[in-house]
């Protein structure tokens, strides 16, 4: 893996042009964290890809801790070969857990987003579509969340079903799918 550029730079930039960020140090991977307040998303996001020339939305991981649940979004500078990164982390409060969309500035974060909301709950407003990504449109919950409660339910009242199983009706073995032929 190549080297992190530890862009200290901007980060001092971020601390002094958005009041309320915080310099959180270095993640796991040795790349730079802020924390950012919820309110300055959008402003920040626009401040790293346009002044910042942090081109490429990398990914937005979702997590929880005892008073927020989190949007972690790391993202890369390429096109300018310098290899910096940073990760922006906002805070959402439990009780109304809101943040804003970043999918017009970094069109890539749309699918990211949708998994956080169906994972976590985390509303992203201004999002274009968010729906669930992973579970179904009529569960209920939130699947990461501590608090969530594992049921099982009495059916799966969304999921489709073909007519006739396609390994039956070809008399395909189920053990190997690439196995071509018939059963003896």
């Amino acid at each position: 893996m190549p080297e992190v550029v530890k862009d200290k730079q901007t980060v001092k930039d971020l601390l002094e042009k958005f009041e309320g960020s915080q310099d959180l140090g270095f993640d796991s991977n040795e790349i730079p964290m802020v924390l950012v307040p919820v309110e300055k998303t959008k402003e920040v996001f626009k401040f790293l890809k346009n002044e910042k020339k942090y081109d490429y939305f990398n990914c937005l991981t979702s997590a929880e801790d005892d008073n927020f649940y989190i949007s972690l979004y790391t993202l890369y500078a390429i096109l300018d070969n310098s290899r910096r990164r940073i990760t922006i982390r906002i805070n959402h409060p439990k009780d109304n857990p809101k943040g804003y969309s970043v999918s017009d500035i970094y069109p890539n974060a749309n699918w990211f987003e949708r998994e956080a909301y169906d994972l976590m709950g985390i509303v992203y407003e201004g999002h274009p579509n968010l729906t669930r990504i992973l579970t179904t449109d009529d569960w209920i919950g939130h699947t990461c969340r501590r608090d969530y409660k594992i049921i099982e339910p009495e059916s799966y009242t969304n999921i489709l079903k073909s007519e006739e199983d396609e390994h039956v009706k070809f008399g395909l073995e189920r053990s190997n799918p690439y196995k071509k032929g018939l059963k003896d």
